[in-house]
């Protein structure tokens, strides 16, 4: 996620068990990934004002602003510079030291929808029908996959993900599982961590009841017909019981207003073991009524649905609707996109590979089989307090997402495979349609952030990359002109996309401008008077992000997202799969924005662009 507002440092974790040292396959190259850089204040300076030139509104403006920076870089910010080095030099990742706190950990806003991060899963194949469209076989088929997902950890026999001969930190992986975030005081939340090795349930959510379902006895991996029995007999009670008072609506609400719903919940030393119960569990998985079938019901669905039958502290959560649609969501304080895209491709490769005549055979219940463990309930005690809690988180949530207007961008005229032919990055190629749809919508360029990871370096997390260009806005401020010809909006296009793969190749490399600055910002001592760079207009506004945007593609999914940023932002999730483009649009109705409007230009100018890249490639083919 992005970055958020100064605020005091502190640091909180309680891990219930040591953590085993890295070894095996999976965390081989641990011991020696590089430290997280610190770039230098040249490099910085030089990237920041390149950075700014489309958002000033005169040579004076620049100039005026160019100077305050020198001033900085030559006196304050030369002194933070040096203390971050020293920082540096005694940690492996200097911005380890700040970053969950500062983007995640103290961030008063509800979880949901302004921190986590959706998925949904496309349908299987037709030969799976069966199991596709029957919640409990679903249902049974995620948490054993889920299970052999974890089992991968635990032997660390899962591989470590190298791209181009480069290893990548595997370290969030050992914080996917068995843990949770908790309110751990007014302005503060923290994550208790539990080992993968000692716990063996998971919870199953039914009607706002939380269950136990035991994946493993002494040690050992259950069949999953002792799952299937017990998913059966957890329907069974649910059905039986009165519906559950909805007490993970109370992690909708905003962090300070759940730390107290929190604190009145365990006065109860009931609730106190039920909740504990829910930290130590591997993961949740909830079964719903919804059967969400457009795109939009289906992102709404993977999202929050109506914001019951949920614990969105939790970090891995699947959802499996009535039709057996899956969705998941994921809890962003100690983890990234990448290891839960990981983890959900390898789900959906899993299914994908069953056969399902063999699978439902394997499902066959012995219900005389009385060595079988037995699910139980947790049970919750709500005070006249709490009840009123999960009222008001009730309307809290109804009234965000009423406010949460999304459209989704499902184009099919082409995806990746087509935007290689053109020799250049898919992913530059599609933010270059939205800085051109953008520009369609408003005649205008605003701060836009894209993550680039820095998991090269031991810890790492993300960057921004500074999306809008000098070259970007020359792209699409000449697009429309009728004074151009096709070959100069070809080559204005490519210089754009040069630009922007440039950024985020230096920002992968430690060598972004925003986390320096915040690095910067957090060596100031209590008694030091901030420069006035730090509260200069431009220089906030340079990254106030008013389009916020993200990649993490997976041909099984056809569904990815989360909120704006900003409250008048733009909140773009996007995927590249292999033959069609798919972003989730988010804005605030409260900001006269239209999520519609901008479905509408973007694919003005995916159409637009791709019909001059084909035309000038056949043109130059032709010449030949």
């Amino acid at each position: 996620m992005l970055l958020r507002r100064l605020k005091p440092m502190t640091v909180n974790a309680k891990f219930s068990t040591n953590s085993s040292p890295l070894k095996g396959v999976t965390f081989k190259y641990q011991s020696s990934l590089p430290s997280l850089p610190v770039p230098s204040i040249e490099s910085t300076k030089l990237r920041y004002l390149k950075s700014i030139i489309p958002l000033v509104r005169s040579q004076e403006e620049y100039e005026s602003h160019e100077a305050l920076v020198n001033d900085f870089f030559q006196g304050q910010g030369a002194v933070l510079h040096e203390r971050l080095l020293e920082l540096q030099s005694k940690s492996r990742n200097w911005l380890s030291n700040y970053w969950d706190e500062y983007a995640y950990l103290t961030y008063n806003d509800p979880i949901i929808p302004y921190v986590s991060y959706f998925y949904g899963h496309k349908d299987l194949p037709h030969h799976l029908q069966t199991i596709n469209k029957n919640q409990i076989f679903k249902s049974i088929a995620v948490i054993n996959s889920v299970l052999d997902f974890v089992d991968l950890i635990k032997s660390e026999t899962l591989p470590p993900e190298v791209i181009k001969g480069t290893p990548y930190c595997m370290q969030s992986f050992q914080r996917m599982f068995n843990n949770s975030r908790f309110p751990l005081k007014l302005g503060q939340d923290s994550n208790i961590f539990h080992s993968i090795h000692e716990n063996d349930f998971i919870i199953v959510i039914v009607q706002n009841n939380f269950f136990k379902l035991f994946t493993h006895k002494n040690g050992e991996r259950l069949p999953i017909s002792v799952i299937h029995k017990q998913l059966l007999e957890i329907i069974n009670l649910a059905n039986s019981t009165k519906k559950g008072e909805a007490v993970g609506l109370l992690t909708t609400l905003p962090r300070d207003q759940y730390f107290k719903a929190y604190q009145e919940l365990n006065k109860s030393p009931t609730n106190v073991a039920s909740l504990d119960q829910i930290f130590r569990s591997t993961f949740i998985l909830t079964l719903d009524e919804d059967q969400p079938i457009t795109y939009e019901d289906r992102a709404h669905f993977a999202w929050h649905g109506n914001g019951e039958n949920r614990f969105f502290d939790k970090p891995i959560q699947f959802f499996i609707a009535k039709n057996g649609y899956v969705g998941f969501i994921a809890e962003h304080s100690k983890m990234d996109g990448t290891p839960t895209l990981l983890l959900n491709e390898f789900v959906n490769r899993e299914l994908n590979k069953l056969d399902q005549e063999k699978y439902l055979k394997s499902l066959t219940v012995n219900f005389n089989d009385k060595l079988a463990p037995t699910p139980e309930k947790l049970p919750f005690e709500i005070s006249p307090n709490v009840k009123q809690s999960i009222v008001d988180a009730k309307l809290n949530f109804e009234s965000e997402f009423a406010n949460h207007d999304v459209k989704v961008w499902h184009y099919n005229k082409y995806g990746k495979n087509q935007i290689k032919k053109f020799k250049t990055s898919p992913d530059a190629f599609i933010q270059m349609i939205i800085q051109l749809g953008y520009y369609k919508l408003t005649s205008n360029v605003v701060p836009t952030y894209e993550a680039a990871s820095t998991r090269k370096f031991f810890g790492g997390r993300t960057e921004a990359t500074r999306s809008v260009s000098e070259e970007s806005l020359k792209f699409v401020s000449t697009w429309d002109s009728p004074s151009i010809t096709d070959s100069e909006r070809y080559s204005n296009f490519h210089e754009a996309v040069k630009s922007h793969i440039n950024y985020i190749k230096n920002a992968s490399n430690g060598e972004g401008v925003d986390r320096h600055f915040l690095g910067l910002k957090f060596q100031l001592r209590p008694e030091e008077t901030p420069h006035e760079l730090f509260s200069d207009k431009l220089f906030n506004y340079s990254s106030t992000w008013l389009i916020s945007t993200s990649q993490l593609s997976s041909n099984f999914h056809d569904a990815y997202g989360w909120s704006e940023v900003n409250p008048i932002g733009w909140g773009l999730a996007y995927q590249l799969n292999d033959d069609f483009l798919h972003i989730n649009i988010c804005t605030r109705r409260s900001s006269g924005n239209k999520s519609e409007e901008l479905w509408y230009y973007l694919s003005k100018a995916a159409d637009e662009i791709f019909e001059v890249l084909t035309n000038f490639e056949n043109s130059k083919a032709s010449k030949l």
